[in-house]
């Protein structure tokens, strides 16, 4: 069974690689991490057009908070005291950790930071009542965090090169949404250890952020919408992360046109590429079973300017989609 789904995935690689030739005027081969560029790596094909700001919004006081995280993140701290601005602002133990899980969801680039932490809130600091944040954690070792992020950032930029010559954002969407999809294997064992364990590991983090999906290419759902956030802002193309925690799913919001669109890349890596839930309304996305009552209030999209799949297949060549099943067939026959 891993052979067929291996050569599938290979098929569904050669498709898109005829499917991007026939969409954007400039030939050009898609690349499957087979090579890795050795220029720098500086992710600004677009001048870097990330957007400015987020669609989730902090308080003053969360910002502060939002920054300490990253700061200490960055560092590699194990602990962290905030018990001058939690007194100040009134944190919640709930306040801190949500303001902790939304720093990692708008910064792509802390994909080495573990889940955990614990809260010493025991006794006094001057005025104030203690609280410091320990057990900090990470999937990789300070000294290894630049061979990591290089490797990383390596293949972001393989990515950003694929769609260089995409006439439009919606393009840029939808070849960054295949080239995910085509390159990357759902992690399952993973998601299937962390049920029964009920611990994170080491691979649960890689898997859940750009590590996974980029340079080992296997990932859960977190690492899809995580590395499809930070490609698609390098674009200057506004997506956000959307947590289903009642699922235990992550998908995305992207902004085309001044109108959201729904993504879940996850569902549409298949055994054969699908776009069922590529650009698509709430309205959609609710006739599929998802659960409109998402978390932190994201912007509805409301626009159904893609619903229908015809718009999607209007970008995918007719040549590309007949090879692949001709060679899909061959396949099943030979095994």
């Amino acid at each position: 069974m891993k052979n067929i789904k291996n050569t599938k995935k290979l098929l569904r690689r050669a498709a898109a690689a005829i499917t991007a030739v026939s969409l954007l005027i400039t030939p050009f081969t898609v690349p499957v991490f087979a090579a890795v560029t050795k220029s720098p790596v500086i992710l600004n094909a677009y001048g870097d057009r990330t957007p400015a700001g987020t669609i989730i919004r902090f308080s003053k006081s969360e910002q502060t908070l939002s920054d300490e995280f990253v700061g200490a993140f960055k560092r590699f701290d194990k602990s962290l005291n905030i018990t001058a601005l939690a007194n100040d602002a009134r944190f919640t133990t709930t306040k801190v950790f949500e303001v902790f899980e939304k720093t990692l969801i708008i910064h792509p680039e802390l994909f080495y930071v573990g889940l955990g932490m614990n809260f010493n809130v025991a006794g006094k600091v001057g005025k104030y009542s203690r609280f410091v944040l320990n057990g900090l954690n990470y999937s990789i070792a300070q000294a290894y965090f630049d061979k990591y992020n290089t490797r990383v950032l390596e293949r972001a930029q393989l990515a950003l090169d694929y769609i260089k010559d995409a006439k439009s954002d919606y393009e840029r969407a939808l070849l960054l949404h295949d080239y995910l999809a085509n390159n990357i294997d759902y992690d399952n064992a993973t998601r299937l250890s962390i049920r029964q364990n009920a611990t994170v590991s080491r691979q649960y983090i890689m898997s859940s952020g750009m590590y996974g999906a980029l340079v080992t290419r296997r990932a859960m759902c977190a690492g899809y919408a995580q590395t499809y956030k930070f490609l698609l802002n390098k674009c200057g193309i506004p997506c956000e992360v959307i947590l289903a925690p009642s699922a235990g799913h992550a998908l995305n919001i992207v902004k085309i046109d001044k109108n959201w669109y729904n993504v879940d890349i996850t569902k549409d890596d298949a055994s054969t590429l699908r776009h069922d839930r590529f650009m698509k309304s709430d309205k959609a996305f609710d006739k599929l079973g998802y659960n409109n009552g998402l978390r932190w209030n994201f912007p509805e999209a409301f626009s159904a300017q893609y619903d229908d799949p015809a718009y999607t297949l209007r970008y995918r060549n007719d040549a590309a989609a007949s090879l692949f099943r001709t060679l899909y067939n061959i396949s099943l026959k030979d095994k």
